[in-house]
Parts: C-alpha cells; sequence; structure tokens
C-alpha cells in the first residue's frame, strides 16, 4: 500500500468506550497529516487460538456489528485480520513490519495501555517505539479509559462489560459501552403460551456465541429488520425501535429447561415477525426469574413487569 496511514489496532469486541478512545486518537492524527484510518481487528477471538484449551469468552458483538460501529466511530476502513495459529506465532517485528508497515503503509500507530501482540505475546509498546525509526512510523499508547462507575481502578474493558451482564447489570454495561447492550439473532415461534395470558411475545434465536445478560426479566427496546434484508446491524445511537419486556431464561414456572430471549412489545397487536431479523436493546432489569405457582399469580406478575418498564423507557429515564 503507497498510501501512508494513520492505524489503531485490538480484538474491539463491543467497540466500549475504552475502545473508541483509541479510534479517536487515530482519526485525529489522520486528520492532521491527512490520512486514512484504519481500525485492525481480528476474527475469531484471540483467545480462541491461544487459550490453551479454554474457550474464548463470549462475544458483545457480532462481526459485522463490530465493523459497523468501528466505521461510526471515525474509521475510514476495518481491517479484518484472521487470526490463526500461523498468526499467533509469527514475531512480533516481522508482523509489524510485513503487515502493518508494508501491507497497510502505516505511518502512525495508537494502542492500548495493554496491548500486546506476536510469538509469546512479546511484542508491546516499548518494542513499537524501538522499530519506529527503521520503519518510519510513530507509535502512541493511550492511556485505559476509566469509569466511576466501576470498582478501583475503574478501567473500562471487554471484561468488565461481560462482569455486569454476568450480574443483569445492564445499565453499567450501558454505561461502558455508551448504548444499551443488545443481542441480535431471528424470531422463531415458541410455544405461544404468552398469548394465551394476554402477554404475545417474540422469540429470538440469539447468535450463538454471544454473552447473555443474567436471568430475569428487563425493560427493552426491540428493533427489528425486513425478512429479506438480511442481519439487522446496528445504528449509531439506537433507534427507538419498539419498547417491550424481556424474559431471559428458561419458563421455571411451566417446567421448561431451555434458555429463551422472549420479547413482550408493548401497545402492538397483530405483529408478524416470524422469520424476521431481530436486535434487543436492554435497558434496566426489573427482577430476577421467578417462580409462580398459578398461571394467574405469573400474569400479575407480568402487568407489574410492563409498568414498570413503561417508566424506565419513557422519555429521559435512566437506565438501571
Amino acid at each position: 500500500m503507497s498510501e501512508r496511514t494513520s492505524v489503531t489496532i485490538g480484538v474491539f469486541d463491543g467497540v466500549h468506550r475504552g475502545q473508541c478512545a483509541l479510534l479517536a486518537r487515530a482519526r485525529l492524527d489522520a486528520d492532521r497529516h491527512q490520512r486514512r484510518c484504519l481500525a485492525v481487528t481480528f476474527d475469531p477471538h484471540p483467545l480462541s487460538i491461544v487459550g490453551g484449551g479454554r474457550p474464548a469468552p463470549c462475544s458483545l458483538t457480532s462481526l459485522a456489528d463490530r465493523i459497523t460501529l468501528l466505521g461510526a466511530a471515525g474509521a475510514d476502513e476495518v481491517a479484518v485480520l484472521p487470526f490463526t495459529a500461523a498468526r499467533a506465532g509469527q514475531p512480533a517485528a516481522e508482523f509489524v513490519e510485513e503487515y502493518l508497515r508494508t501491507g497497510l503503509g502505516m505511518a502512525h500507530l495508537v494502542v492500548g495501555h495493554d496491548f500486546r501482540f506476536g510469538a509469546g505475546a512479546t511484542g508491546d509498546a516499548a518494542l513499537l517505539a524501538r522499530l519506529g525509526p527503521s520503519l518510519d512510523f510513530t507509535v502512541e499508547q493511550v492511556p485505559p479509559v476509566r469509569s466511576a462507575a466501576l470498582p478501583a481502578p475503574g478501567i473500562i474493558s471487554a471484561t468488565a462489560i461481560r462482569h455486569a451482564l454476568a450480574a443483569g447489570e445492564v445499565g453499567l454495561a450501558q454505561v461502558l459501552l455508551d448504548r444499551p447492550y443488545s443481542l441480535g439473532g431471528t424470531v422463531i415461534r415458541g410455544d405461544q403460551r404468552g398469548r394465551l395470558l394476554g402477554y404475545p411475545t417474540a422469540n429470538i434465536d440469539v447468535v450463538p456465541g454471544h454473552c447473555w445478560p443474567a436471568d430475569g426479566v428487563y425493560a427493552v427496546r426491540l428493533q427489528v429488520g425486513e425478512r429479506s434484508a438480511g442481519p439487522l446491524g446496528p445504528l449509531p445511537g439506537e433507534p427507538p425501535g419498539m419498547a417491550g419486556v424481556a424474559s431471559v431464561g428458561a419458563n421455571v414456572t411451566f417446567g421448561g429447561q431451555e434458555r429463551r430471549l422472549e420479547v413482550h412489545v408493548l401497545d402492538r397487536t397483530g405483529l408478524d415477525l416470524y422469520g424476521c431479523p431481530a436486535r434487543v436493546d436492554f435497558h434496566a432489569r426489573l427482577r430476577g426469574m421467578l417462580t409462580f405457582t398459578d398461571p394467574a399469580e405469573l400474569v400479575a406478575a407480568m402487568a407489574s413487569d410492563v409498568a414498570q418498564a413503561r417508566v424506565v423507557l419513557e422519555p429521559g429515564a435512566h437506565a438501571t
């Protein structure tokens, strides 16, 4: 590549506030020198290759969503680098020279405070600084972004977001992401029991490998696309969508064992959503998953859930 570029590199799972800070610095450098801004991401997650047999962490975003969000955050182009065993074993200096400098035309590189790369994770900001003069590029290491919503040291990370979701703290996840956390999939047929109880639900077949929030009931907004349009990608700022109440977990009242994501849309009847791509944006956890003694008790709880969701989702309300 003959064109010189400003580059930032990382997994960028979630494209959270800390990762966006890297992209903002690369964007600033690109604008200052009239260069293109490139974001380099990996697929699959590097830990699926170098994790020592441990499974890779669940994903906060699909690859398609990651690309869209990185573009919205300022990248002119997103380069997806297939992460293989051969790539994991490539010497750090060779990777910089062959892929970043020669392949992408890198003139400036922005990395995070804990960025490591190359065989044995021997590459770091110090190595990049040593390579810079001979390969004609500069390097900038960005300090971590912190949030007062997290315990000390308060560093925003994909791991912190996963922990928040596992605890059902979707409001905290929203603070760290700067947007509601979402799960995407396709609307499929369920048991249709909610329809009989007066609260019909859309059952979402969630894309495998993605992080689920803790079991419970949530105030959400449902984004739905056309059946023929393919996957529903995220939009910057998240459009309003349809207000709803989501149940995450098995339907224990009726002996269910399969974990499900079901959404009751408020104030809408006659919706035909089967086969449509959908995304559920989580705004607040209303309660945990409960077992009820009879359907009437369940219906009463659902009525209470709907009333709480209206309050949470009204304009100006804050997620919790």
